[in-house]
């Protein structure tokens, strides 16, 4: 193998943002579906767009269903037409629901992002058994600037 053969075979920067990883992998209660984020390299804006994408379990094609490039976090509403996720879009961190079939997007919150990490331990956010609520974890807002440094020592609760 000569060197240049090498040098087209190795990897590059660039490269690397054209990887897509697949996160948050979810079935649909009826297990026909299965809804994913995508995550991609944006090298012109320099970050990483997600979009939340589904596709059926037996045959077909993935459907990008927000197109935002800041979706995240797909959720199954019990009936399995409707998925919770969370958006960038719009200025900050908000709460949406979209109709799967007919793509239609539904503000519900702004929620900042959730200052733990509770992956291990349970769900940030959950549909009810009925479908008529959901429950998220989020921080709330800070009236505080962001310029001020505090040092717990101790741990607070109640």
């Amino acid at each position: 193998m000569g060197e240049d053969e090498i040098r087209r075979k190795c990897m590059t920067c660039s490269d690397v943002f054209r990887i897509r990883n697949i996160l948050d992998p979810r079935i649909s209660p009826d297990g026909r579906k299965v809804a994913f984020t995508v995550e991609r390299g944006n090298l012109r804006d320099n970050r990483y767009d997600t979009d939340i994408h589904v596709v059926p379990t037996k045959d077909g094609e993935p459907v990008n269903l927000t197109g935002d490039g800041k979706s995240s976090s797909p959720r199954w509403s019990p009936d399995c037409r409707s998925i919770a996720y969370i958006s960038g879009v719009e200025g900050g961190r908000s709460l949406w629901v979209i109709d799967s079939l007919r793509r239609e997007k539904h503000f519900l919150a702004e929620c900042q992002a959730k200052n733990v990490r509770l992956g291990e331990v349970g769900e940030f956010l959950s549909w009810s058994p009925s479908g008529t609520m959901i429950a998220f974890v989020a921080s709330p807002k800070s009236d505080r600037g962001t310029d001020r440094i505090m040092v717990h020592t101790k741990i607070h609760y109640r």
